[in-house]
């Protein structure tokens, strides 16, 4: 209809004819930016936009799901009642937007069979394994203390860490990779293996199924930085070995500098170490420990509002649950089905082994009192903790300079 309008029009008025004969070059405009124009999202009345994603599913510790895509790794919700496909999945998955949470995926389609993530995947197969072994609260504290997942952690159990000032055995750290260390390389050594490369490759597998945080990379690093030292002859100070460290990750992720528990991690470990040579011999196992609550106190209250200073006490009595939890759970939950043979002997240790943790927890909970409320200090409160352990390696030197001949 357009044409014959600007045929009529352009006799009696050449500026209508152009005008209309514009306006009628619009309609192929606009149909040809149609089909160049990307596909919509959804819009559902019910909620906001949906819009496709593709890529792998994955399970990450902690139990946090994500998608794998060409963009990265995008963490992910599922809506109730949609079942998660296996990790290392390929799927087309439907997805709404949200503000301050990761996007909800309300529909999925598998494109393929599953491949890849096999530390997803291995994860999974270790979960089985907690449950098969042990049942009830004692499952969520070996999920915690095996693969750094504490989404089924029941929340008396974090009550009573927190009263007790002992949240950190739950934290996979510095303390659990030295504890899997010893146990790995003291097995290794019974068998007549060869002990570190056997021992690192799989400290690397146990950081990996813990999930690569800061902390336990932290440890692990020092592990093996202490190992090449000792069989090179070139051994260096601990302190030196932290610096290293922290340098090397900054390097790698430079926002670990802003990561609490990272923070904590190296922290903790420096006021550790700086207060080592102010005691010998079975008063180590207190003063350690204080120098590491001390350098961690000023972080800890701007973080949580609360420090426990008898964490001190109580942290040594749970250590033997602890590190007999490590022990078994590496042999049998993090060999997979392995060691399936041996469950009728495993899996009750493990089980009075839990509940000899939770036991105490409860006990130690009811004999302490209420953890400390600090005011907040006027200074950041990492410059704080830098001066807790210049104060103590002060003090050591004094000590040391003291008990020279």
């Amino acid at each position: 209809m357009a044409v014959p309008l600007v045929v009529r029009a352009a006799g009696a008025n050449p500026e209508a004819a152009r005008g209309l004969a514009c306006l009628a070059a619009s309609a192929l405009v606009h149909e040809v930016r149609q089909r160049d124009r990307p596909v919509s999202p959804f819009v559902s009345s019910r909620g906001p936009p949906a819009v496709r994603l593709a890529g792998r599913w994955r399970r990450l510790a902690g139990g946090t799901e994500a998608l794998q895509t060409d963009r990265g790794l995008i963490a992910v919700d599922r809506a109730s009642g949609l079942a998660a496909p296996a990790p290392g999945t390929p799927v087309q998955a439907l997805a709404r937007d949200r503000d301050d949470s990761p996007p909800l995926i309300v529909s999925l389609q598998i494109t393929g069979p599953a491949s890849g993530a096999w530390i997803d995947r291995w994860r999974g197969v270790c979960a089985a394994r907690i449950r098969q072994l042990v049942r009830g609260p004692a499952s969520g504290l070996l999920s915690a203390l095996l693969l750094g997942d504490r989404s089924d952690l029941e929340r008396p159990v974090q009550r009573h860490c927190r009263r007790t000032g002992t949240m950190h055995l739950l934290a996979l750290s510095g303390l659990h990779v030295g504890v899997v260390a010893l146990i790995l390389s003291r097995a290794l050594a019974l068998a007549g293996w060869p002990g570190a490369p056997l021992t690192g490759a799989l400290m690397v597998v146990f950081v990996s199924l813990a999930g690569g945080r800061p902390p336990l990379l932290r440890a692990a690093q020092g592990w093996l930085l202490l190992t090449w030292g000792r069989h090179s002859g070139r051994e260096s100070g601990a302190l030196h070995r932290l610096g290293v460290i922290a340098a090397t990750l900054l390097i790698i992720e430079p926002s670990v500098a802003y990561d609490l528990g990272a923070q904590l991690s190296f922290v903790a470990v420096a006021g550790l170490l700086a207060a080592m040579p102010l005691a010998r011999g079975p008063a180590l196992a207190l003063v350690a420990p204080a120098g590491a609550v001390l350098a961690t106190a000023p972080l800890a209250a701007d973080a949580f509002g609360q420090v426990q200073p008898m964490g001190i006490l109580i942290t040594p009595l749970l250590m033997p649950f602890v590190g007999g939890i490590l022990a078994l759970g590496v042999c049998c939950v993090l060999t997979g089905p392995l060691t399936q043979s041996l469950d009728a002997l495993t899996g009750p240790a493990l089980q009075g082994l839990c509940d000899g943790f939770l036991a105490a927890q409860v006990r130690l909970a009811a004999l302490v009192s209420e953890p400390l409320q600090p005011p907040s200090l006027p200074l950041p409160p990492l410059l704080v903790s830098g001066a807790v352990i210049g104060a103590l390696l002060m003090l050591s030197r004094g000590l040391r300079e003291h008990s020279a001949p």
